[in-house]
């Protein structure tokens, strides 16, 4: 988990060096992104919708073993006006961990969800060609496949908090890139020994276009 945090804060400071860089020195650009969309292009964005692809690392809380990083995806809509949004949507979750079963044997559970996520995102920051916000809410995840049926929990609540960056692509689309750390409210195992709650961090990228 923690080479996954370090390698998405590099691609954070990354984009937003040579995304400004780039349209600080390229005029062109400038008003192309601009000059049509007026000063708000990113301050008043009305709905869009995200197609986004990731990758998630989770674990178990009190596991033995640790995360192993996997896979995602899905597509989100985010609704309503400047500076607050709501995010909802369909995004494939992948967990999993070691765990100690009832008839006292270890075995690594993987779990499959189909996760709808309800998010407010509230931007911190404002700039000219890229802005940046944070987001809280919570995940509805619901297991649609599993290594061990009979251990697995059917669904899950977890809570999700994160920071995100918007940065201008085109006149009308933008490069989206967020981080959220999620813990999930409920036991994600039953049939084991202990309780086992699925946390871990979900990085995506993808684009934010207008509809």
């Amino acid at each position: 988990m923690k080479t996954l945090i370090a390698l998405t804060l590099t691609l954070f400071t990354l984009l937003t060096a040579v995304q400004k860089s780039w349209a600080q020195d390229d005029a062109s650009l400038r008003t192309k992104l601009f000059d049509d969309a007026g000063p708000t292009r990113l301050s008043d964005l009305g709905m869009r919708l995200n197609p986004i692809l990731g990758v998630s690392d989770f674990s178990y809380s009190g596991e033995k073993g640790g995360g192993h990083q996997k896979f995602t995806g899905g597509a989100t809509v985010e609704f309503g006006q400047a500076a607050r949004k709501l995010e909802t949507g369909l995004l494939l979750v992948q967990a999993g961990g070691s765990a100690t079963l009832t008839n006292g044997s270890d075995a690594r559970v993987n779990n499959t969800y189909l996760a709808i996520p309800l998010m407010a995102k509230l931007r911190l920051v404002t700039q000219r060609t890229q802005s940046w916000y944070a987001k809280f809410g919570v995940l509805s995840a619901f297991a649609i496949g599993s290594s061990k049926s009979a251990a697995a929990n059917p669904v899950d609540v977890l809570g999700s908090v994160g920071l995100g960056g918007r940065f201008v692509f085109t006149s009308k689309t933008d490069f989206l890139v967020e981080a959220t750390y999620n813990r999930g409210f409920m036991d994600a195992l039953q049939s084991t020994v202990g309780t086992y709650r699925n946390q871990g961090v979900l990085v995506l990228a993808g684009l934010s276009i207008s509809i």
